[in-house]
């Protein structure tokens, strides 16, 4: 009897105990979920704490589920345009949400386009239009001028320099003034020269080319015209031949102290062997009345009476310090076929340069027969032509060729 009381005690006692563990587990759960409730609505997180804060916008911020690539990329940009108020069209015509802030940029713009419109009368818009076309050609600027060159850091520079140039540091034009003694000594030399045996047979090389037919025709159109364009093909002598017709005819006419003449060549080598070539067929050597001046070289003439043969390149920087080439009466511009961003510049600016310097020759050169459209760019100057070769030409073509291998 006593163990069966006792093994119920024992029973009872279990049960308690159960009892009490699982209330305690049940209590620990609420009190659980309570501090965590308490640990949300602490003061720090109702006064906006920092860590918090930031986890809460950056769940906030986050793209909705299911979109990828691209489609991201568009709801954040469209989460920004909301922020600042643009309205976004929907593909069905409507609008989102950012239509209740209005578009403040436009409606200043169109107050400001209200404010700045001004009604003229009949009167004054046709004085007004009077004006504008006397002045029309004269209020051109430099770079406008130059419209036809392609856009580079070089014109920009360029046409800066000039345009300072011009409008400040460039006093009004004065002419040459001549000298009579130097006139006199010139002459005198030439003479001399054309007594000499070199001279001679240089002279008899030269009249074989085909530009000596026509030394009077040139020397008359370029005394009679500011611009002159002579067309010949390669080999005529054109290149060599007609700065020295200029100044032989200006010496001879007691002029030699006005005439100072520079020919531009496309390439640097091409300058120094030509500058050669002339002073050979001179008699004499380079630095009396021909030179040459290149990039970082030069062996230049005299000052006055002569012929200078230079880069295009180095005449830009004559007009960077000298816009009105004041010291200069005759240029010759040579291949001008070969179209360049430097040759299109001489072209042009040397076209602008004329009317303030109407006793300044220009010479266009060219080995190709487009030489109407040169001559249309400077108002229809006159044209000649030098036709013929120094030699025979035979043309061959790859067949033929072919055939002389076989």
């Amino acid at each position: 009897m006593h163990k069966s009381i006792k093994f119920i005690l024992n029973g009872l006692f279990c049960q308690i105990l159960v009892s009490q563990r699982g209330f305690y587990r049940s209590r620990g759960g609420r009190n659980r979920s309570r501090n965590a409730r308490a640990w949300h609505d602490t003061p720090e997180m109702a006064s906006g704490s920092t860590e918090s804060t930031e986890d809460r916008s950056q769940f906030r911020n986050r793209p909705p589920r299911g979109l990828r690539g691209r489609e991201i990329g568009i709801h954040y940009r469209n989460l920004s345009l909301r922020k600042r108020g643009v309205d976004l069209a929907r593909s069905d015509g409507s609008r989102e949400r950012g239509e209740r802030w209005p578009n403040r940029r436009q409606a200043e713009e169109e107050q400001l386009r209200k404010k700045l419109t001004v009604t003229l009368d009949q009167r004054r818009a046709e004085r007004i239009s009077a004006m504008l076309a006397e002045t029309e050609g004269q209020t051109v600027a430099a770079g406008f001028k130059y419209h036809e060159i392609g856009e580079s850091e070089f014109k920009r520079r360029f046409l800066q320099n000039l345009e300072g140039n011009l409008k400040g540091r460039s006093p009004p034009f004065e002419p040459m003034v001549q000298d009579i003694e130097l006139d006199d000594s010139l002459k005198l030399d030439l003479k001399r020269k054309q007594m000499d045996f070199r001279y001679i047979k240089m002279k008899q090389d030269r009249a074989k080319l085909p530009a000596a037919d026509k030394r009077a025709e040139v020397v008359d159109a370029v005394r009679e015209n500011q611009v002159v364009v002579i067309s010949g093909e390669t080999g005529c002598g054109k290149t060599t031949q007609v700065p020295q017709f200029i100044l032989d005819d200006a010496i001879e006419r007691g002029q030699g102290s006005l005439c100072r003449i520079i020919c531009t060549q496309p390439r640097r080598i091409s300058a120094v062997s030509i500058a050669q070539r002339v002073a050979e067929e001179r008699s004499e050597k380079l630095g009396k009345s021909v030179g040459y001046q290149i990039r970082l070289e030069c062996a230049l003439p005299r000052q006055q009476g002569c012929i200078l043969y230079c880069t295009t390149g180095i005449l830009l920087q004559f007009l960077q310090s000298d816009p009105n080439l004041k010291l200069t009466t005759h240029i010759v511009i040579d291949e001008i076929h070969e179209q360049d961003i430097l040759s299109d510049f001489i072209l042009t600016i040397v076209k602008d340069l004329l009317p303030r310097r109407p006793d300044l020759k220009v010479i266009l050169m060219s080995a190709t027969l487009n030489a109407e459209s040169f001559s249309k760019y400077y108002h229809n100057c006159p044209m000649i032509h030098i036709p013929g070769f120094t030699h025979p030409v035979t043309v061959y073509h790859l067949e033929d060729v072919l055939k002389f291998t076989e």
